[in-house]
């Protein structure tokens, strides 16, 4: 059985159309991943550096997609590469995205992922990790928010239609979305979720289809 916790966030929204505060609840908990240790730099060079939070779960028949960001200080041209790419995966050596779409017989998992950046002398490289590929699953996140109750300008608001939720296991990248067309609901289950890290968002529109900004995004480990 899946671990229950819960992350509790309130955020004044002013941008846009709405001024409003919002709570997301999520069940679900977990590391994040984080940008790993560089050489230490060689001949009066800097090392290079890499970052990057890439998604541990691919889902069949989806587009996985993972960009580092590597840089330089010294100007230097980097050299990127990968260790343990997936048989399902490419990698390309301009950007260093990792992409590709699994299909049923990649179902597991593919360990030891590494994206490395070398400017020539020293190397730079992201901690290893891990890509489970799996089946669109029965898992579901819950989440709610409190309803905004004035626009941006201070003035009550009347007119509220809806909420807009964005979702995706990227941060940064929530490619999917589900939309309340009742202003009276407050509480959503996002269902057939695989288990892996999600990432959350909300905004409110109103009866003319003028939307609030989104909300700052909350995550958590489903399944």
């Amino acid at each position: 059985m899946a671990r229950e916790c819960f992350r509790f966030w309130h955020r004044r929204i002013s941008a846009g159309l709405f001024a409003a505060t919002a709570a997301l609840i999520l069940a679900g908990c977990g590391n994040d991943s984080s940008s790993g240790p560089t050489a230490g730099p060689t001949d009066g060079q800097s090392a290079p550096t890499i970052v990057g939070s890439p998604a541990l779960t691919a889902i069949v028949g989806t587009r996985y997609s993972f960009v580092p960001s590597a840089n330089d200080i010294d100007g230097d041209s980097l050299t990127l590469s990968v260790q343990n790419l997936p048989a399902w995966a490419a990698f390309n050596a301009t950007t260093g995205e990792i992409s590709g779409t699994p299909d049923v017989g990649n179902t597991g998992g593919y360990p030891g992922i590494v994206v490395l950046a070398s400017d020539g002398v020293n190397t730079a490289a992201l901690p290893p990790f891990r890509i489970d590929v799996q089946q669109a699953g029965g898992f579901s996140a819950t989440l709610s928010w409190l309803p905004p109750t004035t626009n941006a300008n201070g003035t009550t608001l009347s007119d509220l239609a809806g909420y807009r939720i964005f979702y995706g296991t990227q941060s940064g990248n929530l490619a999917n979305s589900r939309q309340v067309n009742n202003p009276g609901i407050a509480t959503v289950v996002i269902d057939n979720l695989s288990a892996g890290r999600y990432y959350f968002s909300v905004a409110a529109f109103d009866v003319n289809g003028n939307s609030s900004s989104r909300s700052a995004e909350v995550s958590g480990l489903i399944g």
